[in-house]
């Protein structure tokens, strides 16, 4: 009985001893699980690091209070971030904006904290909603570049900083594409992960720090499992060389990528003789089943220039194609690459499944690698409209870097496996996604036996080494109206652009605080004129060509379809309508930026007339979104202002002062002496009248040069300011024309004839002609200068039009009286004269009567 009491107790005492470590191991777990493990920091003074590429641009940070965080960025050697701007930030969404950031190394900012508003640097605004402390800026004698900085929780901003429990932190980052200190359009090098800030991996591995998740067991004996934070001094990484990968769910293939997070997977194989196996999977329900699917290859991302393979093309037809452009037209059969085993199937569940085969270093623009652990660097579309005709994909696109040669062990990705006694999986393990999907870190513990390390791998969208991106494109910030995708302001609120690009056509919408005219125009350099134009009057829209600053007539050289003008729910106008890519004098250019001119009626009038400072320019690539807006300030007109100086002095002073001393001195003038007149004293005036003809010539003639000399510096600083483009206008053509007269007129009055001559008639009716053309021009010409100078440097020129017109007035006036007088003074002259020759002929005549009677 005694003995039996004993063995009962002992038996108990077993049974508690076992219930208790069973209940503490499942509280170490439950530990375990509620702090999410993660890398430890190779950097001095942070307990905790994320790799965020997989290449070396690494998060790390510490704890250094329970509410504020420590924070750096290292961008290592070699990562392609380390040279220029890196930016990491808290957003609700894991979109670009609304957003918190610290960026650093920028120009002159060693490190500071901004609120993104939208995709244009122009909403990337030094912050007042959030704080930062402890910024500063290094660099490391390994080429590292290193921004540091301190947040505190619940201070504010856009998406607050959480050190609350496990609570994850949604972080967006991004880094120059191009190596700029100053903020441009980071591409694809961008991403959004998800982040516990309380997390494992405080202790220090003897071997370096071990990989996310990557617990290793150093306990014997069956059930026994160690902390996903213990320390290892042996055992090696299973998989340690190769990146991780998820294992493909399609028959014949090893490995797969969802590319979208929504069922646009990628799978593939690797046989012994280096080729890659591949098929492109569009899930029913993903949105690309129904249409054209394609994959590529390119050096940098972009569409172009880029080998791509497109499937499910009209007839299930797969093939190889060069792309040098974003246009249809530059997508042609590759005659650098080929596929092999090309085939398109649709599954019983509904998915396009494109199948086909590609060699390592086949050529292309871009060709496959299979060496190693490298790096591919793919890109993919899919129809929007689900068409098997090459259309424009419109979002539906992105960008991914992709490792062939991935290690998936047989296991779903993410899924650790271990080989130990009483073997258990563990997952672990990070992703990035390219539209904010996140990055999680979330540690289990190996069980007993010899140490081994899982391989880790992310869990759907992308592995932290193959991050992939995509959406409309940095640098387009979403359109607000039905049917389009891309919208910048052009000028704040008051003119906002809408559009979107298809593969042969683009639609645009102009939201306009405005109840007038609205136009928007096409340029070479984004002046005026020449250029292609949209006009809308309050019911329609039309295209027009303007050649001039007021000549804007309508054109067939383009169509525009889809028109409408409607009173958005703010009041404002909307002009819609869509236009080919091609056609007219300046088309969209498909591969670039176009140059945009825009303008709306200033008074509301229906009208076109002068817009005064409500217009402006912009330069856009359509396709990525990238805008560039031009100041909408008057161009500099200082050249131009002395030009009308000069001209003003040139035909308005001197040219008409030298025509009314030729008319006064240097006219024609009866020579014969009145009747009635003293002989002497006629002789005399005649004589004075002589004695300043010669210095009457002079001075015409001099007026006349200066007055050229002064119309050529003129015209060289028009020229100047303006270039070729000032000729296109009314104005310019009129000022060539009068350039060539001061010229012609000067050779007409070196080769007069002498008086008395019978060609002498004939050549000063020319030279008056010419002479009075030249003026009567030249003004005409100042006032089509004055039009330019209020329509497009915004002056107010009444006052020039007022006194400009009272002088030539007066001028002519004068002229006109002198003239008008001479004749009458001629006619009476005349008059008289013939009078006189009469009554001397009736004397004569009685005379002779008189002495025939006698």
């Amino acid at each position: 009985m005694a003995c039996s009491e004993k063995a009962n107790r002992g038996a108990t005492s077993l049974v508690c001893v076992l219930v208790i470590s069973l209940l503490a191991l499942c509280l170490t777990g439950a530990a375990a699980a509620a702090a999410a493990s993660c890398e430890v920091s190779t950097l001095s003074g942070y307990q905790h690091m994320k790799d965020l590429t997989g290449q070396g641009f690494i998060l790390h940070w510490a704890l250094s209070t329970p509410n504020q965080l420590d924070m750096a960025v290292e961008a290592k050697k070699g990562s392609g971030a380390e040279n220029g701007w890196m930016s990491v930030g808290w957003s609700a969404n894991g979109k670009m904006f609304p957003a918190d950031a610290v960026i650093g190394n920028l120009p002159g900012v060693a490190v500071g904290a901004y609120d993104i508003s939208g995709y244009d640097a122009s909403e990337i605004v030094a912050s007042k909603k959030f704080g930062i402390s402890r910024a500063q800026l290094s660099s490391t004698n390994g080429g590292s570049t290193i921004i540091k900085f301190s947040r505190t929780q619940g201070d504010g901003g856009n998406s607050p900083l959480t050190l609350t429990g496990a609570a994850t932190n949604t972080l967006i980052w991004g880094y120059s594409a191009a190596s700029s200190k100053a903020l441009d359009y980071h591409i694809t090098f961008r991403g959004a992960a998800k982040v516990s800030f309380n997390c494992g991996g405080n202790s220090s591995a003897a071997s370096g720090a071990g990989a996310a998740g990557n617990s290793t067991g150093s306990s014997t004996g069956a059930g026994s499992g160690s902390s996903s934070n213990s320390t290892s001094s042996s055992g090696s990484s299973s998989g340690a060389t190769l990146p991780a990968c998820a294992v493909s769910t399609l028959a014949g293939y090893d490995h797969s990528k969802d590319l979208t997070g929504n069922g646009f997977l990628l799978h593939w194989t690797l046989t012994s003789a280096g080729q890659l196996d591949m098929a492109v999977e569009a899930k029913a329900g993903s949105g690309a089943e129904k249409g054209w699917v394609s994959v590529g290859w390119s050096a940098n991302g972009k569409m172009s220039p880029a080998d791509a393979v497109v499937g499910n093309l009209p007839g299930g037809a797969v093939g190889a194609y060069d792309i040098s452009g974003y246009d249809v037209s530059n997508v042609l059969a590759s005659t650098k690459f080929k596929i092999s085993k090309a085939s398109t199937a649709t599954s019983n569940s509904g998915s396009t499944v494109v199948k086909f085969s590609r060699s390592k270093g086949d050529g292309g623009i871009s060709p496959l690698d299979l060496t190693g652990a490298a790096t591919n660097t793919l890109i993919w579309g899919y129809s929007a409209a689900s068409s098997k005709a090459l259309d424009y994909h419109g979002t539906f696109r992105g960008a991914a870097q992709i490792s062939f040669n991935c290690n998936s062990n047989g296991a779903a990705a993410g899924n650790s496996t271990s080989s130990s006694n009483g073997s258990s999986s563990s997952s672990s393990g990070s992703s990035i996604s390219s539209s904010g999907s996140s990055i999680s870190s979330s540690g289990s513990s190996s069980s007993s036996g010899s140490s081994s390390s899982s391989a880790s791998s992310s869990s759907s969208a992308a592995s932290s080494s193959n991050s992939s991106s995509s959406g409309n494109g940095s640098g387009c910030t979403p359109s607000s109206i039905a049917g389009l995708e891309c919208s910048t302001k052009l000028s704040g609120d008051n003119f906002i652009l809408h559009w979107k690009a298809n593969a042969s056509t683009i639609s645009f919408a102009c939201e306009v605080a405005t109840a007038g005219w609205v136009s928007l125009g096409w340029s070479a350099d984004g002046k005026m004129y020449p250029a292609d134009a949209a006009v809308s009057s309050s019911t329609t829209v039309g295209p027009h060509s303007i050649s001039s600053y007021t000549a804007v007539s309508p054109t067939s050289s383009f169509a525009l379809s889809a028109t409408a003008v409607e009173t958005g729910a703010n009041g404002k106008t909307v002009v819609k309508f869509t236009r080919p890519m091609s056609g007219g004098s300046y088309p969209i250019n498909a591969n670039g930026v176009t140059n945009l001119i825009w303008a709306y009626s200033a008074d509301g009038s229906q009208s076109l007339a002068n817009h005064g400072p409500n217009r402006g320019s912009a330069s856009i690539d359509f396709i990525s979104g990238s805008t560039t807006v031009s100041s909408t300030s008057a161009p500099s007109s200082t050249l131009l202002v002395i030009h009308g100086w000069l001209l003003g002095i040139a035909f308005g002073i001197l040219m008409p002062a030298a025509i009314l001393i030729s008319r006064i001195f240097l006219a024609d003038k009866l020579q014969e002496r009145p009747p009635g007149v003293d002989h002497d004293k006629w002789e005399a005036q005649v004589a004075r009248a002589k004695s300043w003809k010669p210095i009457a010539f002079e001075t015409h003639k001099w007026m006349q040069i200066i007055a050229v000399v002064l119309a050529v510096g003129g015209c060289v600083l028009a020229f100047v300011q303006s270039g070729s483009v000032g000729l296109q206008s009314s104005h310019g053509q009129l000022g060539l024309v009068l350039f060539v007269l001061i010229f012609v007129q000067p050779v007409i009055g070196h080769f007069r004839p002498n008086k008395g001559t019978i060609n002498r008639p004939t050549w000063f009716v020319i030279h008056w002609v010419v002479g009075m053309g030249i003026v009567g021009l030249a003004w005409v010409n100042t006032f089509l200068g004055f039009d330019i100078m209020q329509t497009k440097y915004s002056f107010n020129l009444q006052w020039c039009y007022i006194i400009f017109g009272v002088t030539i007035g007066l001028l002519g006036a004068i002229y006109i009286i002198i003239y008008v007088t001479d004749q009458v003074v001629a006619l009476i002259s005349k008059v008289q004269a013939a009078a006189a020759s009469n009554e001397e002929k009736a004397a004569g005549k009685e005379l002779v009567e008189h002495a025939h009677a006698v």
